[in-house]
């Protein structure tokens, strides 16, 4: 990663400068090279953060689609936890976000992406060949975080902590979709995933809605 600048193999002042020169620019190239990884990672729950899902997600579904029917994007918020908070206090409900986001990060592995947006909001992309199996996988995932059995005495009727799910499935009809397009459709999906989202909370939360899919 040094920058090479002819120079540095001169052995006066100036090739000194050179070598200073050189030197400077590979530390603040490293310096960036940390902050873009700290500015990709949620500081608290180790996932994703917003940037690395703008930055990444287009590709994940362009890569999916052409190797599979479908990506989904799936949008999940922890039900009532301003009254989580309210009542654990927030350091419990940072230990919550980090249980969820190691729940997301163990179920989907590392090809199926987790990233979380802010707040209790977080956002998913899976794959799968068909709508039925789309759907048992996030259903699943819904499962799995009641499972965990996190006591949360405000959120009824369940008593422990559960996350609404607005989900909304992509598939080509173009054969090579550009990374431009995903990123249209993402953006869509996400509007769609979002409604979906607030309609799972008016039918008494703890429900995944799916829509039916974007094609690209």
């Amino acid at each position: 990663d040094q920058l090479y600048i002819p120079e540095i193999q001169r052995s006066d002042e100036i090739g000194d400068l050179a070598r200073s020169y050189s030197s400077l620019i590979t530390k603040i190239k490293n310096q960036l090279r940390v902050l873009r990884q700290q500015t990709d990672t949620d500081a608290l729950t180790g996932l994703g953060s917003r940037y690395l899902y703008k930055r990444t997600a287009p590709l994940f579904v362009q890569q999916t689609v052409g190797n599979m029917s479908y990506a989904c994007f799936v949008l999940c918020d922890i039900d009532n936890f301003k009254k989580f908070n309210d009542t654990y206090g927030h350091i419990e409900g940072d230990n919550t976000l980090c249980d969820v986001a190691e729940l997301f990060r163990s179920f989907l592995g590392k090809d199926q992406p987790s990233f979380r947006l802010g707040g209790e909001e977080f956002a998913l992309l899976v794959y799968g060949n068909t709508l039925d199996v789309l759907q048992a996988k996030v259903e699943h995932l819904r499962q799995a975080v009641e499972a965990l059995a996190i006591p949360h005495a405000k959120n009824l009727p369940s008593q422990v902590v559960t996350i609404s799910v607005g989900a909304v499935p992509l598939t080509k009809i173009t054969p090579y979709p550009s990374v431009d397009a995903c990123e249209k459709a993402l953006e869509q999906a996400f509007e769609v995933a979002d409604k979906n989202l607030y309609l799972a909370k008016d039918k008494g939360r703890n429900v995944v809605i799916m829509d039916k899919p974007i094609e690209i």
